[in-house]
Parts: C-alpha cells; sequence; structure tokens
C-alpha cells in the first residue's frame, strides 16, 4: 500500500538542496563563483580574464592559469520572492480546503558560500580544491494556505568537495581531470488531510495530520576538462561534470495523528535514490585589448535522467513520483574592463531554461526560465590581496501550478487538488577575496 508521505517526500528530494533555487532553473544554484556571476558566466569554462581560480568548478583545466598559491573566499547572498496568488484548493472527496488563499513570498534570503584554493605541484601541473553548494532548495509557505497538503516546508542543503589537477600539456593545450564527493539532506513538511481519511471533515485545519520528512546521504563523481590557448588573446574551454549517484537514508515522522489512522501514518526509516544531473559546458574568453576581456558561455544540463524517483520504505511498500524533466540549456556573456591596474568593471547578461514542464510543476519549486543582467567589480588591495562585490537582477517567467485530484501521484498521496499563479523574482548579492602567497 502506498501512504501519503511517499508522492510528498519524492517531490521535496526533486528539488534537491538547500537554499533558495532562484539563480538557476530546476533545483541548480549556479552561485558557485561569486566572481563570475559578475559576468554572467560569460566565459567562465575558459578561465574567464585568466585571474579567477573559482573557473575550476566548471573548466578544472583553468587551474594552469593560476599563479603560486592562492585561497579564495565567497558568499552569496540570494534574496528570491516565489509568491502564489488566488490559491484554490479541493479535498480528495472533492471538498473545498479550508485555509489561507494568497501567501506572501515563500523564499527566505539565504547565504551561499564557496571556497577554492590553488597551489602549483610543477612548472607544469597545478592543483585545485573547490568546495561549493551547486544544488538547493528553501521555500515555506504558512502552515494554513490551502495547498499545504502538497508543501509547507522544503529545505535541502548540498556540500560538494572537488580536488582537482591540471597539466600543461603542450604550450597551447592543458587538460584537467577531478573527484567529487557531494553530501545532500533534505526536510520536507506537509499537512495530511486526515479529514479525508476519516470521512468527518475533509480540508479542515482542525482535523490536518502533519508529516515531517529528512533525508541525507553522499555520492561521487567526477569532473574533466580542456583548455586551448587558441592565440594569445583568444581561449576556449570545455568543461564536463559528471552525473553524481545519491543513496538517502532517513525517516518519516507524523504527528496529531488520531488513534484511528495510527496503523497508516506510522514513524518510519526511508530510502531513496536521487541522481544530480551533468553538466556539459564551452566558454571562450577573448582579450579586445590588454584592459578589456568579452567571455561567452554555453552549458547544457542533463536533466533528462531524472524521469522518476522511487521511494522504499521499511514496512516494504515502495512509491514512485514522475517528474519528466526536460535538459536545459544555459548562455551567458560578459565583459570585463580593467579601470585602472587596479580596479576592474564587470557586466553580464545571462538565460537560463527550465527542465520543469507545466504538467509536472510543484508548489515546492514554481520554476520557470529566467533572464537577468549582472554587474561587479574587483579591486586590488596589494599585491597579494583582491576584493570583488557583485550584483545580480532576475527575471522568473510567471508560472502557475494546476495538480488535479485524479492524477495518479495526488490520488495515491489524497492530496487533491490545487492550482494557483505564481510573481516571481530574484536577487543576488555576493562578495569574495582572494589571497596569494
Amino acid at each position: 500500500m502506498r501512504t501519503p508521505l511517499k508522492t510528498s517526500f519524492l517531490a521535496v528530494i526533486l528539488m534537491l538542496t538547500a537554499q533558495q533555487s532562484a539563480t538557476a532553473a530546476g533545483f541548480a544554484i549556479r552561485t558557485e563563483s561569486p566572481s563570475g556571476l559578475a559576468t554572467s558566466y560569460g566565459g567562465i569554462s575558459a578561465g574567464s580574464d585568466g585571474n579567477d581560480i573559482s573557473t575550476q568548478y566548471f573548466n578544472p583545466a583553468t587551474l594552469s592559469l593560476a599563479e603560486g598559491a592562492q585561497v579564495y573566499l565567497g558568499n552569496s547572498l540570494i534574496i528570491g520572492n516565489f509568491k502564489p496568488t488566488e490559491a484554490t484548493a479541493t479535498t480528495a472527496a472533492s471538498t473545498p480546503v479550508n485555509g489561507i488563499q494568497d501567501v506572501s513570498g515563500i523564499g527566505a534570503p539565504v547565504s551561499i558560500p564557496s571556497f577554492y584554493a590553488t597551489f602549483e605541484v610543477t612548472p607544469e601541473v597545478k592543483a585545485g580544491l573547490s568546495v561549493t553548494v551547486p544544488w538547493g532548495l528553501s521555500t515555506s509557505y504558512d502552515d494554513r494556505w490551502v495547498g499545504r497538503y502538497y508543501a509547507v516546508t522544503s529545505s535541502i542543503s548540498s556540500l560538494n568537495i572537488n580536488p582537482a589537477l591540471a597539466w600543461q600539456a603542450t604550450d597551447w593545450l592543458s587538460i584537467g581531470a577531478g573527484v567529487e564527493a557531494q553530501y545532500f539532506r533534505a526536510r520536507l513538511t506537509n499537512a495530511v488531510d486526515c479529514g479525508t481519511l476519516l470521512s468527518t471533515t475533509p480540508g479542515t485545519i482542525a482535523s490536518d495530520c502533519f508529516a515531517d520528512q529528512n533525508a541525507d546521504g553522499w555520492g561521487y563523481g567526477y569532473n574533466l576538462g580542456a583548455l586551448v590557448e587558441v592565440t594569445d588573446t583568444t581561449r576556449v574551454g570545455v568543461g564536463y561534470r559528471s552525473l553524481i549517484r545519491q543513496d538517502l537514508e532517513g525517516q518519516v515522522r507524523y504527528s496529531n495523528v488520531p488513534i484511528a489512522l495510527s496503523g497508516l501514518l506510522t514513524n518510519q526509516n526511508l530510502q531513496s535514490t536521487v541522481k544530480t544531473p551533468a553538466l556539459l559546458s564551452a566558454g571562450v574568453s577573448q582579450d579586445i585589448t590588454p584592459q578589456w576581456n568579452v567571455g561567452f558561455d554555453v552549458q547544457y544540463t542533463f536533466w533528462d535522467g531524472l524521469k522518476e524517483l522511487r521511494l522504499n520504505l521499511d514496512g516494504g511498500q515502495t512509491g514512485a513520483e514522475t517528474t519528466n524533466y526536460e535538459n536545459t540549456w544555459f548562455f551567458g556573456l560578459g565583459t570585463t574592463y580593467a579601470v585602472t591596474e587596479e580596479w576592474a568593471l564587470k557586466t553580464g547578461i545571462g538565460f537560463d531554461s527550465s527542465p520543469v514542464t507545466a504538467a509536472n510543476r510543484s508548489p515546492r519549486l514554481p520554476d520557470g526560465d529566467r533572464r537577468w543582467v549582472s554587474v561587479g567589480s574587483t579591486y586590488k588591495i596589494t599585491n597579494s590581496v583582491d576584493i570583488g562585490a557583485n550584483y545580480l537582477h532576475g527575471f522568473v517567467n510567471d508560472s502557475n501550478v494546476d495538480q488535479l485530484a485524479t492524477q495518479a501521484n495526488n490520488a495515491a498521496a489524497f492530496r487533491g487538488a490545487v492550482s494557483t499563479d505564481y510573481s516571481n523574482r530574484f536577487e543576488v548579492i555576493s562578495a569574495n577575496v582572494r589571497l596569494k602567497f
């Protein structure tokens, strides 16, 4: 038998990891490089302007551009606003759900750190380490809203640790490779329509039960890259980050469960497997003059590995959630201009398509295609220390969620139907410091 927790838990796992997933489509965050954010990641797979060691995340071969030992610390503050309006919902018994229809913004500001380091092994071999948060989600609704059987809180966090090496094979070619250890943890809460299950008072707050699910796990992967110096002023780079299979283990805990349902809504251990998608990127970096650099990047994310997710419970039950994610494109164009030897200005534009189809869009993540503009600046305090400050403003297509009670997943979870429109936008403020030794 399928219990009401199955579909809801799988839906949140779909949206992986901690932090508001506002800066990229799906549950990707795309704040791995605060300095790269300023140019909308234009040319980052080709090493950007050659002075940014955070480019190693997208292409480990760009480590060959690093001089000596360096440490990079960054932080990005995501300020997202995904606001549902005029929400309506009915129970599995086709009665109206009692609750709040208009909810204030569901995404709180979230701070995302990043760390990079490089050092020279030999003149031809450079080593690097990145610690980043590549996937994330954090949304929270009022627990009285009419869509509470689909979502209340979704809080998911990730951490990716990625040591890498780059080898300068020739004067014009560098190749790189690394290994990834990735941790993520998910927490989901939602109400359960116990009034419908008991055939007493369907869709009422007083009759609701509450589900709280937690799970975490580690996964492992790799990344590869190549960097070609076409001319003294032109670089082309290609990077690949592998799919990572992550096996989750956790618990499901229920509260406010009446005695009549205690045999159905029981606390249990759970297991699930999630595959974070592979990423293929390519970029070009062009020095127009010694002071002016222009870069372009195109990135392709293989979301189609997430057609469905399965959940196994201690009691031997299994469930499946259909997701049908589609592969996506990202395009970034950016430029850097050195005003003086110490001070540089940056700007860029970006576009990121969403993997979420209208039929499978969920209140957990009311995602849509997004476009943005970005600006930033770096300042060299000394020959060993430089700092950066960056800002991005994002425009997300307004979206709607229209889930029917008759859909297989919803019927199995007794979630009923929900319909609502969303207005979406986001901003990112980031800062970084680089130390050279």
